[in-house]
């Protein structure tokens, strides 16, 4: 059992291979550069909204419904939820275990990581009435620390 979830299930859940199989849009490096903009006038003008509009502009390039920020405590034990959009918005604020989420599976491997129905497995998810058919989760680390 990895984190607390049958194997069977949790193999049912984390369909991260799929990914290779999936087609790959071509870059818009003009889009991108001006989202990398973007972000930059923010840091100079108003640094607090530069981790509101970076999970923005995620969701807008990706063509996601929703995104937001998982972000990992000094302890290690949980992950806080910011800036969330889309059907996420009923996780502003929440918390959840390190050991007993998607987002800790990710910072054990270190690399994107797909899921999908993870309300199967967590009942955090469950109890928030929401279905979440896929989320991709990519880990970001300041200074090689997660």
């Amino acid at each position: 059992m990895l984190q607390n979830i049958p194997q069977d299930l949790f193999s049912k859940i984390f369909i991260t291979d799929e990914l290779e199989s999936r087609p790959v849009e071509r870059a818009d490096f003009l889009k991108e550069k001006i989202a990398i903009q973007d972000l930059a006038a923010r840091m100079v003008i108003d640094p607090d909204a530069v981790l509101p509009r970076f999970v923005q502009l995620a969701m807008q390039m990706t063509g996601g419904e929703s995104a937001g920020l998982s972000i990992h405590d000094e302890a290690g034990k949980s992950f806080r939820w910011l800036h969330m959009c889309g059907e996420l918005a009923a996780f502003e604020g929440a918390t959840t275990p390190r050991n007993y989420s998607p987002c800790g599976v990710t910072l054990d491997t270190l690399r994107p990581t797909l899921a999908s129905h993870q309300e199967w497995a967590y009942s955090w998810v469950s109890d928030a009435n929401i279905e979440l058919p896929e989320v991709l989760l990519v880990p970001l680390s300041i200074g090689g620390t997660e």
